[in-house]
C-alpha cells in the first residue's frame, strides 16, 4: 500500500518559527505524514496526529531558511538526476539547520493516555477534546502570565463535563464555547461583550466566568457548529439558521447594525441560504453556503470582506469576486481570509498584507481587499508561472511528488496561513464539517429506536445506552430529530408555515421504543421525557425551537393518563408560559396540521381530565393541587384547539374537542351560579370556572348548562313575584303569579295559547311555565307540559292553518305565500323557545338551515338536503361542470322559480337578473344567490318572527356555544338509545318489582322487538319516539300492575311517562297484548 504523504506549508509573520515568508514554505517534522488536524495562533503551534496524539512546538528557529536559485529557463518539472540531487541536498542542510535551532514536535505529556480527537487554541489557552468526549485545558509557554488565571488548569478533563459528552470546542481570545452531544451549548471565559450570550445572575461577575454554563437562550435549538471570532460567537444549527453574540463595534454579528449582543440572536439575512460553516476572524466573519458560496461581513479596513473595498459591514455580503466558483474552504485570521476551491484547486486569500499573510507579490495597491491566487505545491506546474516566487525545491518531498500533491484543509493564523497538502486527493469539504458534528450528536433515530426497543428482558442496561436515552431525550436533540432533512442538498426552512416536520416518521420512532421487551427501558425513557418537559417553557430565541411542542405529544407517554402529574400537566404548562408571540407560531403549525394530529392532542387531555376527574378524593394537599391543575390546564388546552379549529375554518368536528359526559362528574349547576356570581362582582379573572370554557362542553353538559341557567332564572321571576306580593299585600294592585299559567281547552289550544301569550312580557316568560287544560284536573304539571307541546305543535303544523309547508325533503318549512301575519310564526317560536327552557321536547321536524339560523350559523349547500334535494343537486351539478358551453347547457338566469297555487312564480335573485345569463365566470354568485333566497330571503319576514319569538325565551348566552344539531336535539330529542340504561332507570309500583315474574318476561319480550317497534313503544309511553338531548338516562318510566285480567291490552299516560301493565301468565300472551296496544294507538292517531 502507498503511504499517505503530508506536508504543512505555511505563508506569513510565524513567530514561533521566527520567519515570515511570503510564498508558502514547508514545516519540516518526523510526523508530517501522520497530521490529523492543526490548531494554530499568535506564537504557538498544536498538532493532532492519526494515532489520537497531540504535539506542540515549544520554540523556534532564529536562522532564515536556506533559498536554492535556479537559472532562469530551468524546467522546474524536470526530473533530471541533476535536480534530484539538488533537492536532496536541500532537504538535508534544511532538515539540519531546524533541528539544531530546536523546531521539533513535543507531545503533550499529561495526554500521552488519552486519545483526542479535536484540538483547539486561544490566544492563551490550549484544549483538547478526547474521543470520550472529555476536555482537557492547558496554558502553552509563553502565553502572558498576566492573563492566565481566566481559567483553572487540571490535569484531568473539566469536571463540569462529568456526565457530559462534548463534541466540539471553539475558542476565542478570552472565551470559550463547548457543543455537547445533546445539543447543549455552554460557554465560560471573558464576557467583556457579552461573547458568552449568558444571562448574569445576581451576585455573578459580568465580565468573567471561570467555568461552563449552558447558555439558556440556546435550549431546544438543534445546534451543529459552534465557532469563535476574537470577541463574538456563532452557532449554526441543523437546518442552517444563525445565531450570533458578542462584540458588534464593525458589524461582525451579521444583524444589521452595530450594537453588541449579550444573548444569541437571530441572524436573519442569511435565512434560507443553507449555511453549512463558519469562520472567524478577530472582527470579521466568514459565511459558506451549501451551494460554495461565500459572505463576509465585519471589519473591512483591511480588505478582509473581499467586497473589493476597504469599508466595514453590518450584514453579510456576497463576496462577488468569486461567486462563479466553488468554495469548498475557508479559514479567517485574525484580519485576513482564506479561501480554497477544489475543483481548480486554487487558494485564494484577501485581506491584511503587513505580515506577508496573503501569500503573493501585489501588483498594485489594491490587490488586498480583492481575492488573489496563492501559488504552491497544491497547484498545477503549469498554473506557477516562472518568475513566481514559489519554488517546488523548497518542498521537502522529491520533485515527483511535487507535482500530484493536492490540498487536504487551510488553517489561518493570526498573521500567517497554513496549508496541509497530500499525496492523495482528500481534500475536506469544509461544507461537510457539521454533518461530521452531526453523527457525533445522539440524536433519535429510527434503527437505534429498534435497538433499544430490542433489548432482551432482564438484560442489564448498558452505560453508553443509558447515556443515549438521556441525550438523545434533551430539548435540542429531539428538536433536531423532529426537524426533516430528506436532501441535504436541498434548501429546508422551518418558517411559520410550514415546520419542516414529518409526523409519520416521528410515530414510526416513537412505536418502536413502546415496544420495548426490556422492563427497564420504559422507566428509563419515562424518566428522559420527564427531565426533559420540566426544561420546557422559556421562550426560544427562534421557531426552531418551538417544533418540540408539536411533535412531542406524540411520544406513547402521553397517551396513557397515568402519567398526568409529570408528562401532560408540565408540558401544558410550559406551553402556557410560552410569550403570545410563540403561541401564535404554534397555533399556526396546528392549522397546517390535519384532523389526525388535533385528535391526538385533544385525546391526551381528555384522557388526563377524565382520568383525574374519576379518582377517588385526594389524600393530600400536593395531590390535590396536581389535579386541579391538570383539569384546569387540560380544559384551557382543549378550549384553546376548539377556538382554532373556529377562527381558522378548519372544519373539524366539534366534537374531537368537547368532554364527554362531563356532567357525570362536575357539578356544573353550582359552577354556572359561581361563574355569574364572580362574574357580577368582576373577580372572573381570577378564578376558574368550567363555564368559562363552554366550548369543551357535550352536549349533555351544554343542556345542563342551559336547564341550569332557565332554573336560576326561573327562581329569580319567582323570587320577584312573591317578594312584589309580599310588599303589595295590603295595596289594591294585582298580585303577581309566579308561574306563567296559561288555560286551554283541547278544541281550540293554538287560538287560546295565541291570546294569552300575547300579552306576555319578556319577564313572565322567565317564569316556570304551567298548563291548565279546561275541565280537567291538573296532577302533574311536568306531565301536563309535555301533553301540551306535544297538542300544540301537532295542531299548529297542521296543513290547515297554513303556517308551514312539507318540502321536497320531508321537512316542515315555513310557507311563502301564508296569510297570516307574522305573530302567529312568532307564537310558534316562542312555544319552541317555553319547550326548551322548560325542558320539554316538541315534535317537530324542521330543516337544519332554521336551527343553524337561529344561533346565527352560516347556511351551506348541504342545508338544501333536508329541504330541496334536486335543487341541491342541480346547483352541485352546475358548479362542477367545467366546460364553456355552460350558458347554453343550462340556460339559467339570476331567477328562482317557486310554484304558487299550480302557477310559476319567478323571482330575480339580483335586480336585472332576468336579463343575466348564469357564466363559468358568475356561477357560484348564482349558487349563492339562490340559496339565500330559498333558505332566507323569501321567508325572511317569517323567519325573523320565528326568531324573534324563540329568543323572547331563550335569550341566555348559554345558548350560543350550542351547534345546530345540539339544538335540533335540545328541541326535538335524539336517537341514540340505549335501552339497558332505560330498563335500569324503570320504577315499579304496587306489587311489581324487577324480578317479578311478568316485568322479567316484559323485559325479555322488549329487547327482542325491533327497533321500531321499540320506538313505537317509547311513544306509546312517552308521547315521543325520540329521547332528552342528555339521554336515556333522562328517561324515566313507571310501570305498575293494572287491574283486570290477562284479556286487558296494557294502557299508558304519557303525561306521567306511566305504563299500566296486567299480570300476564305467560310470555307469548303479553307481547301478543304489547304489540296489539302499540299498533292500536299508532292507527288511533
Amino acid at each position: 500500500m502507498t503511504r499517505e504523504n503530508h506536508e504543512l506549508f505555511y505563508w506569513g509573520d510565524v513567530e514561533y518559527l521566527k520567519d515570515k515568508t511570503l510564498t508558502p514554505k514547508s514545516i519540516p517534522f518526523c510526523h508530517s505524514e501522520k497530521v490529523s488536524q492543526v490548531a494554530c495562533n499568535d506564537d504557538h503551534l498544536i498538532v493532532l496526529l492519526n494515532d489520537g496524539t497531540v504535539h506542540t512546538i515549544t520554540q523556534g528557529p532564529v536562522a532564515v531558511t536556506p533559498q536554492v536559485s535556479q537559472p532562469q529557463n530551468a524546467d522546474v518539472s524536470s526530473k533530471s538526476d541533476k535536480s534530484d540531487n539538488c533537492i536532496k541536498k536541500v532537504f538535508s542542510r534544511r532538515k539540519h539547520s531546524l533541528v539544531s535551532l530546536g523546531v521539533d514536535l513535543k507531545q503533550v505529556d499529561f495526554l500521552k493516555k488519552i486519545i483526542v480527537t479535536q484540538i483547539m487554541c486561544s490566544a492563551i489557552y490550549n484544549f483538547a477534546l478526547s474521543e470520550k468526549g472529555q476536555v482537557f485545558v492547558w496554558t502553552h509557554a509563553g502565553s502572558n502570565e498576566s492573563l492566565r488565571g481566566i481559567l483553572p488548569i487540571y490535569q484531568n478533563p473539566l469536571p463540569e463535563f462529568q456526565s457530559k459528552k462534548v463534541v466540539q470546542v471553539a475558542c476565542g481570545f478570552h472565551h470559550f464555547i463547548a457543543l455537547c452531544d445533546d445539543a447543549m451549548v455552554f460557554s465560560w471565559g471573558q464576557n467583556q461583550y457579552g461573547e458568552l450570550g449568558r444571562l448574569v445572575k445576581k451576585g455573578e461577575i459580568a465580565d468573567c466566568f471561570h467555568y461552563p454554563r449552558v447558555i439558556d437562550a440556546l435550549v431546544g435549538i438543534p445546534v451543529v457548529f459552534v465557532t469563535c471570532g476574537g470577541y463574538h460567537s456563532v452557532a449554526l444549527t441543523k437546518l442552517g439558521t444563525l445565531f450570533t453574540w458578542g462584540c458588534n463595534a464593525v458589524g461582525q454579528l451579521g444583524l444589521g447594525d452595530e450594537i453588541d449582543r449579550s444573548a444569541p440572536s437571530l441572524q436573519l439575512t442569511l435565512k434560507g441560504h443553507r449555511i453549512t460553516y463558519i469562520s472567524c476572524g478577530e472582527f470579521h466573519t466568514a459565511f459558506l453556503s451549501l451551494e460554495g458560496q461565500v459572505y463576509t461581513c465585519g471589519a473591512g479596513a483591511d480588505g478582509q470582506l473581499g467586497h473589493s473595498n476597504t469599508e466595514d459591514s453590518s450584514s453579510p455580503l456576497l463576496v462577488s469576486s468569486l461567486a462563479s466558483s466553488i468554495i469548498t474552504q475557508i479559514a479567517c485570521g485574525r484580519r485576513h481570509t482564506v479561501v480554497y476551491i477544489a475543483s481548480s484547486k486554487m487558494v485564494y486569500t484577501f485581506g491584511q498584507r503587513w505580515f506577508n499573510q496573503l501569500g503573493f507579490c501585489h501588483a498594485s495597491s489594491h490587490d488586498f481587499f480583492t481575492p488573489s491566487t496563492v501559488q504552491g505545491p497544491w497547484s498545477s506546474m503549469e498554473e506557477i508561472p516562472s518568475t513566481h516566487s514559489f519554488n517546488p525545491l523548497m518542498s521537502v518531498v522529491s520533485m515527483s511528488t511535487v507535482t500530484s500533491l493536492s490540498m487536504k484543509c487551510l488553517y489561518a493564523g493570526s498573521y500567517y496561513s497554513i496549508a496541509q497538502v497530500t499525496s492523495k486527493k482528500s481534500a475536506v469539504d469544509f461544507r461537510n464539517v457539521s454533518c461530521g458534528i452531526v453523527k457525533s450528536i445522539q440524536t433519535l433515530n429510527l434503527d437505534k429506536a429498534r435497538e433499544i426497543a430490542r433489548v432482551p428482558p432482564n438484560k442489564p442496561i448498558s452505560c453508553d445506552m443509558r447515556h443515549y436515552i438521556q441525550s438523545a431525550f434533551s430539548v435540542s436533540n429531539l428538536n433536531s430529530f423532529f426537524l426533516t432533512v430528506e436532501n441535504k442538498q436541498s434548501k429546508v426552512e422551518c418558517t411559520r408555515n410550514d415546520p419542516q416536520i414529518k409526523v409519520s416518521k416521528i410515530r414510526e420512532v416513537f412505536g418502536e421504543l413502546s415496544r420495548a421487551k426490556n422492563s427497564l427501558i420504559p422507566e428509563l425513557l419515562l424518566c428522559a421525557v420527564e427531565n426533559l418537559i420540566f426544561t420546557l417553557g422559556s421562550d426560544p430565541v427562534d421557531i426552531e425551537g418551538l417544533v418540540i411542542y408539536l411533535a412531542l405529544p406524540e411520544c406513547h407517554f402521553f397517551q396513557q393518563p397515568l402519567n398526568y402529574a409529570t408528562v401532560s400537566l408540565p408540558f401544558a404548562k410550559a406551553f402556557c408560559r410560552l410569550p403570545k408571540s410563540s403561541r401564535t407560531v404554534l397555533i399556526g403549525w396546528w392549522s397546517c396540521n390535519n384532523a389526525e394530529y388535533f385528535q391526538t392532542i385533544s385525546g391526551i387531555y381528555k384522557q388526563s381530565l377524565l382520568y383525574v376527574l374519576q379518582l377517588s378524593p385526594a389524600s393530600s394537599r400536593l395531590e390535590n393541587t396536581l389535579r386541579s391543575q391538570t383539569v384546569q390546564m387540560s380544559i384551557r388546552i382543549l378550549s384553546h384547539l376548539s377556538w382554532l379549529n373556529k377562527k381558522r375554518n378548519l372544519g373539524l368536528d366539534d366534537t374531537i374537542f368537547q368532554v364527554p359526559a362531563l356532567e357525570d362528574y362536575v357539578d356544573l349547576v353550582q359552577d354556572y351560579a359561581n361563574w355569574i356570581s364572580d362574574k357580577r362582582q368582576k373577580t372572573i379573572k381570577h378564578k376558574f370556572h368550567f363555564c368559562s370554557y363552554p366550548y369543551v362542553f357535550g352536549t349533555g353538559a351544554k343542556a345542563t348548562l342551559l336547564h341550569a341557567d332557565a332554573e336560576m332564572h326561573q327562581r329569580r321571576a319567582m323570587k320577584e313575584a312573591v317578594e312584589w306580593n309580599v310588599l303589595n299585600l295590603f295595596v289594591p294592585v294585582g298580585k303577581r303569579n309566579p308561574y306563567l299559567t296559561i288555560k286551554v281547552s283541547r278544541s281550540n289550544i293554538v287560538g287560546d295559547t295565541f291570546k294569552q301569550l300575547a300579552d306576555c312580557n319578556r319577564k313572565d316568560m322567565k317564569k316556570p311555565f304551567r298548563v291548565i287544560f279546561d275541565g280537567e284536573e291538573t296532577l302533574d304539571s311536568g306531565g301536563m307540559n309535555k301533553e301540551f307541546f306535544m297538542l300544540f305543535m301537532k295542531e299548529a303544523l297542521n296543513p290547515k292553518y297554513g303556517l308551514f309547508i312539507e318540502a321536497e325533503g320531508g321537512t316542515l318549512w315555513f310557507n311563502q305565500f301564508s296569510f297570516d301575519g307574522d305573530s302567529m310564526f312568532a307564537l310558534v317560536g316562542i312555544v319552541c323557545g317555553l319547550a326548551a327552557y322548560n325542558n320539554n321536547l316538541i315534535a317537530a321536524k324542521f330543516p337544519s338551515a332554521l336551527y343553524k339560523m337561529l344561533i346565527k350559523e352560516k347556511t351551506t349547500l348541504s342545508d338544501l338536503n333536508d329541504l330541496y334535494p334536486s335543487i341541491m343537486h342541480g346547483l352541485r351539478t352546475l358548479l362542477r361542470y367545467k366546460y364553456a358551453d355552460l350558458e347554453q347547457m343550462f340556460q339559467l338566469t339570476f331567477q328562482a322559480s317557486q310554484e304558487f297555487y299550480g302557477k310559476c312564480v319567478d323571482t330575480e335573485l339580483k335586480p336585472g337578473g332576468a336579463k343575466i345569463m348564469v357564466t363559468q365566470e358568475n356561477k357560484r354568485e348564482y349558487v349563492h344567490l339562490y340559496l339565500e333566497h330559498l333558505v332566507y330571503r323569501s321567508v325572511k319576514e317569517k323567519i325573523v318572527a320565528f326568531s324573534t319569538g324563540f329568543r323572547k325565551v331563550c335569550s341566555s348566552c348559554v345558548l350560543n356555544v350550542f351547534r345546530s344539531d345540539e339544538l335540533r336535539a335540545l328541541l326535538t330529542g335524539n336517537d341514540e338509545y340505549n335501552w339497558l340504561i332505560m330498563q335500569l332507570n324503570t320504577q315499579y309500583r304496587g306489587e311489581y318489582c324487577s324480578t317479578h315474574p311478568t316485568i322479567r318476561a316484559f323485559w325479555k319480550v322488549f329487547h327482542k322487538m325491533e327497533m321500531i317497534q321499540k320506538k313505537k313503544f317509547l311513544k306509546f309511553v312517552t308521547g315521543s319516539d325520540r329521547i332528552p338531548i342528555i339521554g336515556m338516562k333522562q328517561v324515566k318510566l313507571i310501570v305498575r300492575p293494572m287491574a283486570g285480567s290477562e284479556d286487558f291490552l296494557p294502557e299508558s299516560h304519557v303525561c306521567l311517562n306511566m305504563l299500566d301493565l296486567p299480570i300476564y301468565s305467560s310470555q307469548k300472551k303479553l307481547k301478543h297484548k304489547l304489540l296489539q296496544s302499540i299498533g292500536f294507538n299508532e292507527s288511533a292517531k
